[in-house]
């Protein structure tokens, strides 16, 4: 079972300039220094002849500082990364006969838009990651990069901060859940 854990997700939007689909998203402020996280990226494929053309891809995730003040001039300079994680990932393979009969077995769904082709992964980018005490620590935005050999098309890319509690804060969101599902609490 996994620990409980404090769930923030950001949708990120990609887009394509030099080829590789990529996109940023602002954390906001609910990071916290010395918290153990989990950072996974949530990724919608269709199952189109150019994606499962692209075998192995690439996601790179890069967390970056908030831009420090320059104190000679007074304005923002650029930020620096804080962590990077480059991880593999891929589509499932599924033999042509294989393809054809899950195709054929779906089609109502296809049909009546109750699915569609398309899977999603989960890829674990960073495991455990702690930020040292500090504002200039403490990650402000993200950018999400996919690079493959092939053109890829993307549905939806998401990425998810999970809080690791441990000790106290452990318990006592334990104990805050337990009374929330027994019905005792709001």
């Amino acid at each position: 079972m996994y620990p409980l854990a404090l769930d923030t997700c950001l949708l990120i939007v990609l887009a394509s300039s030099d080829g590789h689909p990529w996109g940023t998203a602002s954390l906001g402020s609910e990071l916290v220094s010395l918290q153990p996280y989990d950072i996974n990226v949530e990724i919608e494929l269709p199952r189109t002849p150019s994606n499962l053309a692209a075998g192995n891809f690439m996601l790179d995730l890069t967390l970056l500082s908030h831009p420090s003040t320059s104190a000679l001039t007074g304005t923002n300079s650029s930020t620096y990364p804080i962590s990077r994680s480059r991880r593999p990932a891929m589509l499932t393979y599924a033999s042509p006969l294989v393809d054809t009969a899950s195709k054929l077995s779906l089609m109502p769904f296809y049909v009546f838009g109750w699915s569609r082709e398309a899977e999603k992964l989960v890829v674990p980018m960073m495991e455990r990651v702690e930020f040292a005490r500090g504002r200039r620590n403490l990650p402000e935005s993200l950018r999400l990069e996919i690079h493959s050999k092939e053109e890829m098309q993307i549905y939806k890319a998401t990425v998810e901060f999970r809080a690791r509690f441990t000790g106290l804060r452990y318990g006592s969101q334990g104990f805050n859940e337990l009374l929330s599902r027994g019905g005792y609490c709001d």
